[in-house]
């Protein structure tokens, strides 16, 4: 049985409700209204998987969901390629969930939080995430093709694509701010906000340029 890949792209926006609206006009279907999700991420004792560039990851929203993600593959350099396992869980099973990960030898890394709503257009699906770094929008789908033309449709500069993990653009705020925040949570960006933009591996890619 194949495991599932997960075909990506990512971009940083300044108008979150703009990018709303513009799917709403292509006809996009909501699948998820905007839903908190607080996610820890786990590591060994050496950081083996983030040295390799694995996740390991637990999330609760309206659903508890355990995650693994391989390094990224190198089919197509311009989008984020990896394979990806989801283990859904039971609501209750989040304690039993940590011991079970604690047991194995791991670790919880970092926290990360956003608010998070979901749209289907076509054959991708939307993610419009408000996050402590700032909006971003996530778009994953079949192809490089189709990621494309959903980046196109949205109005969005796809030269503005970002392929890191939220966990690698969180580090390279670290660099920016201090004192660093430990972990990517609203409660500890708050004394960052607003934040400036000049971190990001790419400007926003719902502005002109220049």
């Amino acid at each position: 049985m194949a495991a599932p890949v997960e075909r990506e792209v990512k971009f940083a926006v300044r108008h979150l409700a703009r990018v709303a609206e513009r799917l709403r006009q292509l006809g996009a279907r909501l699948v998820q209204p905007r839903v908190h999700e607080y996610n820890v991420r786990w590591d060994t004792p050496d950081g083996h998987l983030r040295a390799t560039d694995q996740v390991l990851r637990l999330r609760r929203d309206r659903r508890l969901t355990m995650t693994y993600k391989s390094r990224p593959a190198t089919a197509d350099p311009r989008i984020a390629e990896r394979v990806e396992v989801n283990v859904p869980l039971q609501g209750d099973a989040w304690d039993a969930a940590w011991a079970f990960l604690q047991h194995l030898g791991y670790e919880p890394v970092l926290i990360y939080e956003k608010y998070r709503t979901v749209y289907h257009w076509g054959p991708v699906e939307v993610m419009l995430d408000a996050t402590p770094l700032g909006g971003f929008v996530e778009i994953e789908g079949p192809n490089t093709d189709a990621l494309r033309e959903a980046t196109r449709a949205l109005g969005l500069r796809w030269e503005r694509r970002i392929t890191h993990s939220y966990a690698h653009l969180f580090r390279l705020a670290q660099q920016a701010l201090a004192p660093p925040p430990e972990h990517l949570t609203f409660a500890a960006f708050a004394a960052h906000i607003p934040l400036a933009e000049d971190w990001l591996p790419q400007p926003p890619a719902d502005e002109p340029e220049g």
